[in-house]
Order: structure tokens, then sequence, then C-alpha cells
């Protein structure tokens, strides 16, 4: 059955290519062509037509996105999300190649496939969403470490567990902890 399938798919693509020839519709692998007549054959004729293309594209995946939060249970509410995916569209505006332009048309609809039939994952999902926010987190790991070793004042607790007999590890441990 299987091989019934991916050859059918490989069929279309061969069909695809043979009517439009599309270097785009050539490297699409047959894993990918699940739905792959919805949006195969984009291919814009001007910038104006391009441009559609790109905002009705952004328009829907706008418009699943309150779904995609409650069925991935996403940690971030939605305006984050608009945020994330307005900015991922605003890294490619000055793009002016209709070819380059209908290849990332076609990639963002097989990301929005993926996503609406669960073929990703969770953690797929909030790794595009949160991990602008895990990023800005890196310089403050080092103020963080400076309050802590403010707080915690390695010489007077080495001092105080000496005293009271508890061993002498303990000390050697917390004096080697000392540069964190």
């Amino acid at each position: 059955m299987f091989k019934k399938a991916s050859s059918s798919s490989i069929i279309q693509l061969n069909k695809a290519v043979s009517t439009k020839s599309s270097p785009l519709v050539a490297n699409l692998s047959s894993i990918q062509s699940a739905n792959f007549t919805d949006y195969a054959y984009i291919r814009s004729k001007s910038l104006e037509e391009a441009n559609a293309n790109v905002l009705f594209l952004y328009r829907r995946m706008l418009k699943i996105l309150p779904w995609m939060k409650e069925t991935y249970h996403v940690p971030t509410n939605l305006d984050v999300m608009r945020k994330t995916i307005h900015k991922e569209f605003k890294s490619f505006q000055g793009l002016s190649d209709t070819e380059l332009i209908d290849a990332l048309v076609i990639r963002g609809y097989i990301e929005y496939n993926e996503a609406t039939m669960h073929h990703k994952q969770r953690g797929h999902i909030i790794k595009f969403f949160i991990e602008s926010d895990v990023t800005n987190v890196a310089p403050h790991l080092q103020e963080y470490k400076r309050i802590m070793k403010e707080k915690v004042d390695t010489q007077s607790l080495c001092a105080s567990v000496e005293g009271k007999g508890m061993g002498r590890n303990i000390g050697k441990y917390l004096k080697n902890t000392k540069d964190l």
C-alpha cells in the first residue's frame, strides 16, 4: 500500500514537471506531496501577483493561530504568536525575484499543512514561537550569577561549615565553586 501511495505521488510530480516545467515543482519530494495539488502550481507572472500570494498565505497563517494555540497548548499569548509570524514574513520583505517568492510561498504552505495535519509535534511549534524569548535570557545570565554570588558569601559559609565540624569536603567543594 505504501508503495502504491508513493508511486502515485511520484507520478503526480512527474506529470507536474512535464506540464509546467518549474524547478520548484521538480525539487519537491514525494513525502511533501500529501496535499500537493493545493499549491503546487503557484507560479506568479508579476511581482504584484506574487505579493498577493504572500498576503493570502499571511492571512491564512494568522487565522489558524488561535486553533494552533489551543491544539498544541502553546504557553504564550496570541499577540506574541502574531508578532513572530509578522517578523518571519518581514524578514523576506525586500525580495523582488518572483520565482524565489513563489518558492517561499510553497514552503510556507508546506509548513501550514504540516501544522494543521498534525505532522508537527508540540515541541516544533513551541520552538518556533518561543525561541526568540529564550535567546533574550542569555544577556541576563551574567547579572543573575553576580546577584547570586553576592547573596551567597562562600567564605563565611565555608567557615561556618568547618566550624561546626561538618567535614572538610563540603568546604573544599564550596571553595571550588566560588568561581561560578
